[in-house]
């Protein structure tokens, strides 16, 4: 068996692999920091299991959970990241579990021992947060561009490129951007969150 993680935090990265070779004794282990040395090893590994963090770096974010779904490898997200806006992009590529960090450690031994049997599991602490946040967050105080404009930073696009589509200049863009989150009294992290809440698309 040949097992694939890639987490950047080293910590974390110790404590699965320990994990894995509790459950797994006899696996290949390979484990990586980054997407780019990651990306080398499921393209010339046969790999069986893939364990990630979701990978932040530019519109990569996805990229090794999309990697294992087109080599059809079982693949588990570990990442403090889990709001419905990810939740609904994994879906696409038919993870097996989805574990948030700030969970109970069992559910994610539960996922390692049993992903072969799992199917877009999501673990108790999402669960709860998801069915919390449907009634308790605020809805989102947007206009039509400032709507257009959080819709193509969830799909991932540069800021370049979304000032172009909406005919903007890159300054105008910023400004809109810089006055959505103080009108919301947010973050533009928390502003997307609570659009993603509010608009289920």
């Amino acid at each position: 068996m040949k097992i694939l993680l890639l987490e950047d935090h080293s910590s974390t990265l110790a404590f699965l692999k320990q994990q894995l070779g509790a459950l797994y004794p006899n696996a290949s282990i390979f484990a990586f920091a980054h997407y780019k040395e990651a990306e080398i090893c499921i393209h010339t590994q046969a790999i069986d299991l893939v364990i990630t963090d979701l990978d932040f770096d530019g519109e990569k974010e996805f990229a090794l959970v999309a990697d294992a779904y087109q080599q059809q490898i079982p693949c588990i997200i570990y990442s403090a990241h889990y709001n419905q806006s990810y939740l609904n992009k994994a879906k696409d590529y038919a993870y097996r579990a989805f574990i948030c960090k700030m969970g109970d450690i069992g559910e994610l031994l539960y996922a390692l021992k049993h992903y072969a049997e799992l199917n877009l599991y999501q673990c108790q602490f999402i669960q709860k947060q998801h069915s919390k946040e449907e009634h308790s967050i605020a809805k989102p105080i947007l206009n039509g561009v400032e709507k257009s404009i959080l819709k193509f930073i969830i799909q991932g696009k540069e800021r370049k490129e979304i000032a172009e589509k909406l005919k903007i200049k890159i300054n105008t863009l910023n400004s809109y951007i810089r006055d959505m989150v103080v009108n919301n009294n947010c973050t533009l992290y928390e502003l997307i969150h609570r659009y993603v809440v509010w608009h289920k698309e």
